[in-house]
């Protein structure tokens, strides 16, 4: 039996499982976190309906999607059977329209329990851009911030792990920043997309008093932060954190794998010859070809990094707490235990 549901209320459900009818490129630019993409048509076939329907008629357009659907059901119905085994199927297309319909009126007739999404896909995303057009942030927002290196990523991890909310606003972006913010990682998502994994994630803490990310800037490469995030971030509660030098390297050594990444790395440098000047970067390449990496990061942190955020690298008054980073675990349990204190 097919029942409509809202978006709400589908939350509300036990074990709900999102599938996406739609084709696979509308389904990379934004979904439903979680979803499972079942297209009916793939984007050249509704690419051939479109016209149909635009040149010559709604009914040839319907003739021809049925012609193409028909041979493909026994495969889409078996597909929604095992992803709904102990979970409740959701189904949506762009607007609840005919690719919905059609489906669910399949699966009524054989029998199969489905929900189908009011609105389709439209109405989730009117629904996230509600919840970032509050007038204020749901949460206190802790912000971390600290010279490149001083392991900022680790502590927000191993607070994840003794149990604190927090959401790696770089992670969702594929990109870290900076002249050299997408080395290593996959393509950015689109703008939709990633706000659709931040609602997902402060979902998640919905009933957290509060969330802990690093500093950022509004833009993480091409992604914007939502406005009302970047508000929260600047009334936070702002911690620093702080280590020697030679630490912050051999951290980035061991997180950054950069040779594994050579050539991309000395792309990025090519960008940064008005700023630490040919005859530098030509002899960063250099290092980078012999592997030779600590002088590169060392270079990088002293002319590049450290002048671009301009951190303490010691206490200071500036900052609500200040917390050595050296040890990983005692540092996370020291921001816990202030945060849980004030």
């Amino acid at each position: 039996m097919i029942q409509q549901i809202d978006f709400a209320d589908a939350l509300k459900l036990s074990h709900p499982v999102y599938i996406d009818v739609r084709s696979e490129s509308e389904y990379q630019e934004d979904h439903i976190p979680g979803a499972l993409n079942i297209p009916i048509f793939n984007d050249e076939e509704r690419k051939e309906i479109g016209l149909v329907y635009k040149n010559i008629s709604p009914e040839a357009a319907r003739k021809l999607g049925l012609s193409i659907v028909s041979p493909k059901l026994p495969q889409i119905i078996e597909l929604i059977e095992a992803a709904g085994n102990g979970k409740e199927p959701v189904l949506y297309c762009w607007r609840g329209g005919m690719r919905s319909k059609a489906l669910a009126a399949i699966l009524e007739l054989m029998n199969m329990r489905a929900y189908r999404l009011i609105g389709g896909y439209k109405k989730y995303r009117q629904f996230i851009n509600n919840f970032f057009n509050q007038d204020s942030f749901p949460f206190e927002v802790i912000v971390l911030h600290g010279l490149t290196g001083t392991g900022k990523t680790r502590v927000i991890q191993a607070m994840i792990d003794l149990g604190a909310s927090s959401v790696d606003l770089e992670g969702l972006a594929h990109n870290r920043g900076s002249v050299f913010g997408n080395v290593g990682l996959p393509p950015q998502p689109s703008q939709k997309y990633f706000e659709s994994l931040l609602w997902s994630k402060l979902y998640q803490y919905r009933d957290r008093r509060f969330i802990i990310v690093e500093c950022e800037s509004k833009r993480i490469g091409r992604i914007i932060l939502p406005q009302i995030l970047f508000n929260g971030m600047k009334k936070g509660k702002h911690i620093l954190l702080y280590d020697e030098l030679d630490h912050r390297i051999k951290r980035i050594m061991e997180d950054y794998r950069a040779d594994a990444y050579g050539n991309e790395l000395k792309d990025a440098l090519d960008k940064l010859k008005s700023r630490l000047g040919n005859d530098t970067v030509l002899s960063l390449c250099r290092n980078i070809d012999e592997k030779n990496f600590y002088p590169v990061v060392k270079t990088l942190l002293e002319k590049y990094y450290d002048p671009l955020y301009n951190y303490p690298d010691q206490p200071s008054p500036e900052y609500d707490y200040c917390v050595h980073s050296f040890d990983t675990e005692k540092a996370a349990r020291e921001i816990l235990h202030y945060l849980a204190t004030t």
